[in-house]
């Protein structure tokens, strides 16, 4: 059975409502789906009896047409286009209101197995008075806690001083910004950042230019990436909205970005430091920034299509891969990345490693292990509690794992056969993604224990 979410802000929303709007003894209610999927899906509905195809076709950053259903307690099945349903999932839909049916991707068990879930979303948002548009922001995407910015994007260069929005994990908001009357719309930009890293900085989604009309209702739904930090947008006009020219019932805003982090194992005479490593002229490690042995950077957000070959590091052009046990070469747009920097000589080579961000389970998080030992060619092992073990050869890392929390003391975290043997016992958060890095050579290395992501849920 597919997984439901649904946003508890809108279920408190419609319950203050139901007490308030007129017509809400009505039969029937009114349903659309929104695919933020990556393929065509049909939508199913039974409210007793079998199941009817109610929208087919509708395809990634679109809207189906909106249609009547009894009101009532009903089925709701989503499939593949031209595929038979599963069994479908009950809600609740009250007569007389409107309501978009969500779907959306995740990916528990790694980005190449997405996992389909559906969210119910009520279009109860009251019109904003003249010279007005409201605009809400619904979070999906299980990247963490969240910053928003909308600030006027003309005139050109202008930039915000505050967000709009603080803390967002998977909540729903809503606030009004001013339209001009004439011209009846304006031009807003909207940039979702990690939170507290203020503006321009840890930049999760970019959007240069949206339209808002005068009295107009929206919705900028933010759904996960493969990587798992990155995030993806669907701004959804709420129904019984007229779109201006330039605008759709839906707009997708498809993350064209990947992020990358640099980790530092160049061991060549005099362990030289990481001073830039570029992806076809895109910095990866920051202006002016330098990274020590044994070190690891923090994300960067850069176009997926630079980070490719040739890869530059301390200004040597740097062509091919070599030594990796398992990496890639190049990035999908939403991917996360690890480039491991090795060596024992300049030039220093490079590793692509993939990461696997997504949101862990609950009480659970997500580890794995790193291997950038130089000079060492067996494989090293890491142990969590005895509940975690597996191997990484030089120049791969290990499959990422879903961990159990414990309730009491944190279990130890042992790596072997070379290094210091013993990381302690580190408190590993509920829902965040751990790395342990094994940096060197064999002998001198060092184990890092990496937070690569950390979720808040409210």
């Amino acid at each position: 059975m597919k997984k439901v979410t649904i946003s508890l802000f809108l279920l408190f929303a419609l319950s203050m409502l139901h007490g308030c709007k007129s017509g809400s003894s009505n039969s029937t209610s009114t349903v659309r789906l929104v695919n933020g999927t990556s393929s065509s899906l049909d939508m199913y509905w039974s409210g007793s009896g079998s199941a009817s195809a109610i929208a087919s076709g509708v395809p990634y950053g679109n809207a189906s047409n909106s249609l009547g259903i009894s009101a009532g307690v009903s089925s709701i099945a989503l499939a593949s286009s031209g595929s038979s349903p599963s069994s479908g999932t009950p809600y609740s839909f009250s007569g007389g209101y409107s309501y978009t049916m969500l779907a959306y991707q995740t990916y528990p068990s790694g980005p190449s197995t997405p996992s389909l879930q559906v969210a119910q979303l009520i279009d109860n948002q009251l019109l904003p008075v003249f010279g007005e548009g409201l605009i809400g922001v619904a979070d999906y995407s299980g990247a963490g806690s969240l910053d928003v910015y909308i600030w006027p994007s003309v005139p050109p260069g202008t930039s915000p001083s505050f967000a709009w929005a603080s803390g967002i994990s998977g909540l729903t908001k809503y606030s009004t910004v001013p339209v001009p009357v004439p011209p009846g719309n304006a031009s807003y930009r909207i940039q979702v950042t990690g939170a507290g890293a203020g503006y321009g900085n840890d930049v999760r989604l970019d959007i240069p230019s949206v339209t808002i009309g005068n009295q107009q209702i929206l919705t900028l739904v933010l759904t996960p990436t493969i990587g798992g930090g990155l995030v993806d947008g669907l701004l959804v006009l709420q129904q019984g909205q007229v779109p201006q020219s330039s605008q759709n019932v839906v707009t997708s805003y498809k993350n064209g970005s990947a992020r990358v982090r640099v980790a530092a194992s160049f061991v060549a005479p005099g362990n030289p430091p990481i001073t830039s490593a570029t992806a076809n002229g895109v910095s990866i490690l920051g202006l002016g920034s330098s990274l020590s042995l044994g070190s690891v950077s923090s994300y960067v957000a850069v176009p997926s299509t630079s980070i490719t070959p040739p890869i530059t590091i301390n200004g040597i052009t740097i062509s091919v891969s070599l030594f990796c046990a398992s990496a890639t070469a190049t990035a999908t747009p939403g991917q996360d990345l690890t480039l491991l920097v090795v060596g024992i000589a300049s030039p220093p080579n490079y590793c692509l490693l993939p990461d696997d961000n997504t949101l862990a389970a609950s009480g659970h998080a997500k580890l794995r292990l790193v291997n950038g030992v130089n000079n060492f060619t067996g494989s090293i092992l890491l142990t969590y509690g005895g509940l975690y073990q597996q191997n990484a050869a030089f120049g791969a890392a290990s499959t990422t794992t879903s961990v159990p929390i414990p309730g009491g003391s944190p279990y130890a975290l042992f790596e072997s056969p070379i290094g210091g043997g013993s990381l302690g016992s580190p408190a590993l958060q509920a829902q965040g993604v751990y790395s342990v890095f094994m940096l060197g050579d064999t002998s001198a290395a060092s184990a890092v224990l990496s937070t690569d992501h950390l979720y808040q849920e409210h």
